[in-house]
């Protein structure tokens, strides 16, 4: 049999307690993180009026506001 004191036994049970939040906690986290980077894939903002808006994700979209093509990837520095 093995002997456990009850100030053992409390401090085990806090300690598997808070173990578990954390780890609940974690897992939450991460999922809300890789929901919201999914779901800003595609949201594009427009190079010329600055309008954001969701688009489908293919190469090339048009500005709601002003029609202009914007792309996926912003152009790059020249």
């Amino acid at each position: 049999m093995i002997d456990v004191t009850i100030s053992q036994l409390v401090l085990l049970c806090l300690v598997l307690g808070v173990g578990l939040v954390s780890l609940t906690w974690f897992v939450t986290v991460t999922r809300v993180r890789r929901a919201e980077k999914k779901r800003l894939q595609d949201v594009f903002t427009c190079r010329i009026c600055g309008v954001r808006y969701e688009a489908e994700s293919n190469s090339l979209s048009q500005c709601p506001a002003c029609g202009t093509p914007n792309e996926i990837e912003p152009p790059s520095m020249i």
